[in-house]
């Protein structure tokens, strides 16, 4: 369904800067940025999500409305890499190119900076983000990082390659019984149940 989104999305954002410009008063702030090219697309609730080429924006689907947000709007970064939301969790994350994470969850912003600076060698790119109860479950370019949204901040690293080396991560799911990682190796699975997973023996690769 988020496909077919891009089409009109792209659309709105055309227009985007004509419908947020206008008049401002003396001493305030507006930004201006390309939002023509949309990359991603997310629905949450009752808004449609994009990352534009100049930041992210929404487009809301009850009243038409088109919301533009930046370090402005608090924010903590630009460039948007990746982005989810969870209807049962009512959360929204963003990662950023730098590796930077914020939590949108009832109106507040909480940013989560610790793989952005975290000294890991390798690719900190983040991928994507995979919800399960209270955890969040990040993929990145060195593996996976498990976040508590109950505190918003990290519990676990799994580094899953061959003798605990970085391996990159594109999408994790679950079955609720196994963890599937699907990596720049082929696809890897743990227990959900196992409490080593950090441990990389305790992953099997799927032939």
């Amino acid at each position: 369904m988020k496909s077919g989104f891009f089409c009109w999305v792209s659309i709105i954002a055309l227009g985007l800067l004509q419908t947020l410009q206008g008049q401002i008063k003396l001493g305030e702030w507006r930004t201006h940025l390309p939002y023509a090219y949309c990359m991603l697309v997310e629905v949450a609730g009752d808004r449609v999500y994009c990352s534009a080429t100049g930041g992210l924006f929404y487009y809301n689907m009850e009243d038409n409305s088109i919301e533009k947000l930046s370090k402005i709007d608090g924010l903590s970064d630009n460039g948007v890499s990746a982005m989810r939301w969870s209807d049962e969790l009512n959360t929204f994350m963003i990662a950023y190119r730098n590796a930077n994470i914020d939590i949108i969850r009832e109106g507040d912003i909480f940013n989560v900076p610790d793989i952005m600076k975290k000294q890991i060698p390798g690719d900190k790119s983040i991928n994507d983000f995979y919800f399960l109860d209270q955890l969040v479950y990040i993929s990145t370019g060195f593996g996976i990082v498990l976040l508590n949204l109950e505190k918003n901040e990290i519990r676990e690293t799994y580094y899953i390659g061959d003798n605990g080396n970085t391996l990159g991560v594109n999408q994790v799911t679950s079955d609720g019984m196994y963890l599937y990682a699907a990596t720049e190796n082929g696809i890897r699975r743990g227990l959900l149940s196992d409490p080593f997973l950090f441990d990389f023996n305790a992953w099997e690769t799927i032939s």
